[in-house]
Parts: structure tokens; C-alpha cells; sequence
């Protein structure tokens, strides 16, 4: 994957168009988008999830197929880029990765999936989710 991705933006961009391109995105997205904390997607975050999802080469090419788009078509704002829907984003292409639930309680808990990704760059994301899950007003 080519990894000098020009902003923060585009790779924002590039993380929702590979949820999207997914039929299980939009039901996600339905369960989602009322209970998440109401915050930006930090460009670490952004950076860390699509470096992981590009372990798989399938998805290494679509994001590079992604990225060469959107400089050839300039760097012009895409409408419905809501940082809230690349966070539901973010936290699609993490699924088979990291469980995140609400307990009794209404706090959050998070689930390692895989005992063999246990270590960076999962714990380093999940790490970042919980700052952002536990912050007041979802603030980092």
C-alpha cells in the first residue's frame, strides 16, 4: 500500500469508502450512529486503522485505487463526510478485531479478538478508543 497518503482527510475519506463498499456497512451504520460519543475521528486513529486494514492485500489495492482517485480528482470536500460517520467507519473495519459494548452499567468495554493481534497496532487502537469512549463529550 502506498502509505504517503497527502491528509488527514483523504485518509478519512479512503476508511469510509472501504466500509462502504461492504452490504453490512449501512445495518452497522443504522446501530450505530445514535450511541457513539459525538467526537472527531483523530487522524492517529484514522492512520492506525487504515495501515491495519491494509495488512490484507485486497484491501492494501482498493485503498491505493481509493487514493489515486481523490488526487486526481482534487482535494475538494465530499458531502456526508461527517467525522461521526468516519468514526462508525473505523469501527466497522475494526470488527473482526475489537468488540465494543456497553455494559449494565452504560460503560463501555472492549473485546481483543484475536489473541495473536494483541499487541501493536491493535492495543495501540485500542488503547485510543477507549480515551475516546471514556472522555467527556467524546473530547480526547
Amino acid at each position: 500500500m502506498n502509505g504517503c497518503y497527502r491528509s488527514a482527510q483523504v485518509k478519512k475519506h479512503i476508511l469510509r469508502a472501504l466500509a462502504q463498499q461492504d452490504p453490512a456497512y449501512a445495518a452497522f451504520e443504522a446501530d450505530w450512529k445514535d450511541v457513539l460519543p459525538k467526537t472527531e475521528c483523530p487522524g492517529e486513529l484514522a492512520e492506525a486503522v487504515l495501515e491495519l486494514a491494509a495488512r490484507d492485500p485486497a484491501v492494501a489495492a482498493m485503498a491505493d485505487d481509493y487514493a489515486e482517485n481523490m488526487e486526481g480528482a482534487g482535494t475538494y470536500a465530499v458531502p456526508g463526510l461527517t467525522e461521526i460517520g468516519v468514526f462508525i467507519a473505523v469501527l466497522f473495519l475494526l470488527r473482526t478485531h475489537i468488540k465494543i459494548r456497553r455494559n449494565t452499567d452504560g460503560k463501555w468495554e472492549f473485546l481483543l479478538e484475536h489473541k495473536e493481534m494483541a499487541q501493536e497496532p491493535i492495543e495501540k487502537i485500542a488503547e485510543m478508543l477507549m480515551k475516546l469512549f471514556s472522555s467527556p463529550a467524546g473530547k480526547p
